[in-house]
């Protein structure tokens, strides 16, 4: 199977757009499906639009070692995964849980390392040597020089390497000013195709494509694709510019598990009518609120399927949604209390009734009338907090998950 992790020694090293450079310089060639290790939900849709194909997350944390390869075999014979953060960065410092070295390990992925080159020359070789020395057990295929300044540095970067490692080179990216990532927080991100189109342009000059895609991953994990032969129900999911923070692999098990997948507009005023389930996602609605407010249609229509004893099921911005407002914009009032924007940023994995999850919010709760449903506890502090609330069929929390079994057997 072809397929490889692009990685780096820490965020903002031009990774993302490398990534997405050559997802689309390699997707011109053949089908690629791309992958995002981590619980980010912004780089996937980046990918998606790059490879032109929908993109998965890769999470050790949230769905666990099977899970993960489950999750890996979905992509053919060809695939591209894209670190997060630095290369060993994750949960644990000692055993490197949920990094991108973990994930790689576990998948037998060969890793091409993007180095940022700027203000550095000879020292490129002992960051080099440092991430062999620790990742012992992964395959190190290559390097990208990222930000050269000139061609004499180029020279230097690529003399350093040569002479100290035994790494290949593959490619060297100059500074480029106007190759920036696409703002990140402005709902459902529909880059300009011109950003991709350059974007694999700078990767075919400077990076070596075909070596890239003579990468090769060893004793690849097949998954048994089993799918449940059950009447077929139908679940809608909120996706829009105000929601559209969801997990690929979910709406893949959802499908696995016999249900039709509809997507509605919350910001259109569109209904949900002869829905089993709704799928409210994150995202931002806190950016819309005076349209979510006036959507009335739309909030009747949910309130109706609730009212009937029907399962809704909200998380992160979908979970304020369900709230009675947000920041005092009436939203659906299922739940008895009350949103507001913070400055206090929740962040992280955390333990929960439902399994593990993933938090990043800056919301608040005010003005509580309802009993919580469980506690969560972070991973990495140990700290407990209440989060969620189950009322008749409807579950909403802060926290959002990477399902290994389908939504409407968790609660």
């Amino acid at each position: 199977m072809y397929g490889f992790m692009l990685s780096a020694l820490s965020s903002n090293s031009g990774k993302t757009v490398l990534s997405s450079g050559i997802v689309r310089a390699l997707s011109e060639r053949a089908p690629i499906v791309p992958f995002k290790c981590g619980p980010d939900y912004v780089d996937p849709l980046l990918l998606s639009h790059a490879a032109r194909t929908p993109a998965y997350n890769l999470d050790s944390v949230l769905s666990g070692d099977d899970g993960l390869r489950e999750i890996f075999s979905r992509s053919g014979d060809r695939a591209i995964v894209e670190g997060v953060m630095g290369f060993f960065d994750g949960l644990d410092p000692v055993t490197f849980e949920g990094s991108s070295y973990h994930i790689a390990k576990i998948l037998q992925l060969p890793v091409v390392l993007i180095l940022n080159a700027q203000g550095m020359a000879a020292t490129v070789a002992a960051q080099v040597l440092g991430v062999q020395s620790v990742a012992k057990d992964v395959k190190i295929a290559g390097v990208i020089l990222n930000r050269v300044s000139s061609v004499r540095h180029e020279e230097i970067l690529k003399s350093a390497v040569k002479a100290h490692t035994d790494i290949d080179i593959l490619g060297a990216v100059p500074t480029l000013d106007d190759l920036a990532v696409p703002s990140r927080k402005t709902g459902l991100i529909t880059p300009d195709e011109a950003f991709f189109e350059y974007a694999g342009g700078v990767v075919k000059r400077y990076v070596d494509i075909d070596r890239l895609s003579a990468l090769s991953i060893d004793n690849f994990w097949i998954a048994d694709q089993v799918r449940n032969d059950v009447d077929s129900p139908v679940v809608y999911i909120a996706y829009d510019e105000a929601f559209c923070f969801y997990y690929q692999s979910t709406f893949d098990l959802l499908e696995a598990n016999g249900y039709t997948i509809k997507r509605f507009s919350p910001l259109r005023n569109e209904t949900v009518e002869g829905a089993d389930l709704i799928y409210l996602g994150g995202g931002y609605p806190e950016l819309h609120l005076d349209r979510l407010s006036k959507a009335t249609q739309t909030k009747e229509s949910i309130l109706a399927h609730y009212r009937a004893g029907r399962k809704v099921f909200g998380e992160g911005g979908g979970f304020l949604y369900m709230t009675r407002s947000i920041d005092s914009y009436p939203t659906l009032g299922i739940f008895e209390a009350d949103s507001v924007s913070s400055s206090r940023r929740r962040l992280g994995y955390v333990q929960t009734t439902l399994g593990k999850g993933h938090i990043y919010s800056y919301a608040e709760l005010i003005n509580v009338n309802e009993s919580y449903f469980g506690e969560a506890t972070r991973l990495s502090s140990g700290e407990v907090y209440k989060d969620g609330f189950m009322k008749n069929a409807a579950y909403g929390g802060f926290s959002s998950f990477m399902f290994n079994r389908c939504i409407d057997e968790i609660w």
